[in-house]
């Protein structure tokens, strides 16, 4: 098959995107060719069969301009070559932009989104594509016919636990991914851990909270988590280090002991699944019920900082043993039902059969 793929950003070092190289990468292994036309490029490295065109956000260039630039660079691919399927990797606004011209030339158009957030862009672009698909029930939340859940795409051969013989930490050490968002309630981990040490002041922790803030927003919540650290006299436990490159993670999974998610996305966090697939025990949001199921219920919280302080303090109780055994139960769930071998397998085995559905009408 030969692909054209819409992507937000193809940046292999994009501390947030990275992945979507390794998607690439992965798909590629089943496609004959793949076009990929991203929003803003970086660090390429993909296949000999994929080719990667950027309408040049990382330049600088405008929004009108980037419209004109997509339709450059969608106009001269189309006429190079047929392809069988588009798929928009989070990008309704290119499927949106697409869509009539591949309407015409018979290209259907599956459409991946897996967020909470829902608009009239979204509406229409989901009115246009074909199929959506996406990681959960609570990954896409307009109801339609369309809707295909398929789950996340983890490299469970890149994110894999450390290797045996590693010397633990002799500080136990906490962790958190992902950007500095008020939606992400860092605030709550900062306040627990200041119950941990008050409960038990012998307890030898440390935090380290990995992200960066992007908006003004989120600048000003930055401030506000410093101000906190500092007001609970946690200056020399709470490490703040910025955010770090897709491939450095692993080597930050390695180096915890648990990780911490109370994201109130509503959906599957992509950075919990991998801390998960490394072995890490985690604690993590209500909207990890389903897939913890009954038997590890315990790790999920609803926020609530005592609750987070007694789930903190009985990991940091266990043995090494204990906790690798934990983290392997973690491990397989992910394997099994969110691995990128996985995911792989289900998008072209819905590519074909809506290439196949299209091709009736």
């Amino acid at each position: 098959m030969r692909l054209l793929l819409f992507n937000l950003a193809t940046d292999a070092d994009d501390p947030i995107l990275g992945f979507t190289t390794r998607w690439i990468s992965a798909l590629a292994e089943h496609m004959e060719s793949i076009d990929v036309i991203t929003m803003r490029s970086g660090k390429i490295e993909v296949p000999k069969n994929v080719r990667v065109h950027s309408v040049g956000k990382e330049k600088g260039y405008s929004e009108p301009r980037r419209a004109i630039e997509f339709y450059r660079i969608l106009g001269r691919l189309l006429t190079e070559q047929h392809y069988d399927v588009c798929f928009a990797h989070m990008m309704p606004l290119f499927a949106l932009m697409a869509a009539p011209l591949l309407r015409i030339l018979k290209i259907p158009i599956v459409l991946w989104y897996a967020h909470k957030s829902v608009n009239a862009l979204l509406r229409l672009a989901t009115f246009l594509v074909d199929e959506v698909v996406t990681s959960t029930q609570e990954g896409f939340r307009i109801p339609s016919s369309k809707v295909q859940v398929i789950g996340q795409g983890i490299d469970t051969g890149k994110f894999a636990p450390k290797q045996e013989g590693t010397s633990p930490n002799q500080t136990f050490t906490i962790l958190t991914v992902g950007r500095l968002s008020p939606i992400k309630r860092v605030e709550l981990l900062i306040e627990a851990v200041a119950l941990c040490k008050e409960k038990h002041p012998e307890l030898s922790v440390r935090v380290k909270i990995v992200g960066a803030a992007a908006t003004d927003t989120d600048k000003f919540y930055e401030a506000k988590l410093f101000s906190l650290v500092k007001k609970y006299h946690m200056q020399t436990i709470v490490i703040f280090t910025g955010s770090k490159s897709y491939e450095q993670l692993v080597h930050v999974y390695h180096q915890a002991d648990c990780f911490v998610n109370l994201s109130e996305t509503g959906s599957i966090d992509k950075a919990v699944l991998e801390a998960m697939s490394c072995g890490l025990p985690v604690i993590t949001n209500p909207a990890f019920t389903n897939l913890l199921g009954t038997d590890l219920s315990h790790w999920v919280i609803d926020g609530n900082p005592l609750k987070l302080c007694d789930r903190l303090l009985l990991l940091a109780s266990m043995s090494e043993i204990e906790r690798c055994k934990l983290g392997q139960q973690l491990r397989n769930i992910v394997v099994q039902e969110h691995s990128l071998t996985g995911l792989c397998t289900k998008l072209v085995r819905e590519f074909k059969s809506v290439k196949k559905l299209y091709q009736k009408k």
